[in-house]
């Protein structure tokens, strides 16, 4: 089974404003699963070159990327999928709450001062979706040992680097990432279903009601 089989099964909690890969929870019942999940990988934190090491970082990290294909043989009806720590949710009217989804992963919005409301789940849904299917993270900015104000305008960049250029091109920086026997419809489905998620506009994207009528979710 492809991510293909739990894109619905997220779609419809676009409530949830911190939603990134750790939040998603799958069970099963099969055995077999259990066998798919790869032992923890730490990676030793290094220090930039310039930054002067102290005690305040962790001596290393733990990744939770897993490699394609895990759910590629599990039973779709033995499958479900779960959203957990809701403790950064919020009311679209609370204006004192600031979400805490992860830097790569907020909207534009979020930084510019305006009204927040779920819109920011449909950018968050968009970045999730394109890693679950390509494993890399669609904006991969670098926060440890910059400044905020630096990582914000790295972040900026990398969005108009993604999505500033056009659909055709989004098209392509996408389809350069999945793999290669995804099929060139396939990923001009897969392309058109992800854009309307990431417009720097939240007013433009598509509500999660409108995503769920897309043709890619039905091919």
């Amino acid at each position: 089974m492809s991510y293909l089989g739990y894109t619905k099964a997220i779609i419809v909690f676009n409530v949830a404003l911190d939603l990134h890969p750790a939040n998603i929870l799958f069970s099963t019942n099969q055995t077999e699963f259990q066998n798919a999940l790869m032992p923890p990988e730490f990676s030793p934190v290094r220090w930039l070159p310039g930054i002067e090491a102290d005690s305040s970082a962790p001596q290393y990290l733990m990744t939770f990327q897993r490699p394609y294909g895990m759910l590629d043989d599990t039973n779709a009806s033995c499958l479900m999928v779960k959203i957990g720590d809701f403790g950064g949710a919020f009311q679209s009217n609370d204006k004192n709450f600031l979400p805490v989804t992860p830097f790569g992963m907020k909207a534009p919005e979020i930084f510019n001062g305006r009204s927040l409301n779920n819109k920011i789940d449909i950018w968050a849904l968009g970045f999730l979706i394109f890693q679950l299917a390509t494993n890399e993270p669609l904006f991969p900015v670098m926060t440890f040992g910059s400044t905020a104000e630096k990582s914000r305008a790295n972040l900026k960049d990398l969005v108009t680097q993604v999505t500033g250029n056009g659909h055709d091109s989004f098209v392509i920086h996408v389809g350069e990432r999945l793999q290669s026997d995804f099929g060139a419809e396939n990923t001009q489905q897969f392309a058109s279903f992800l854009w309307p998620m990431l417009q720097q506009d939240p007013q433009s994207r598509s509500s999660a009601s409108e995503l769920l009528k897309h043709p890619f979710l039905y091919r």
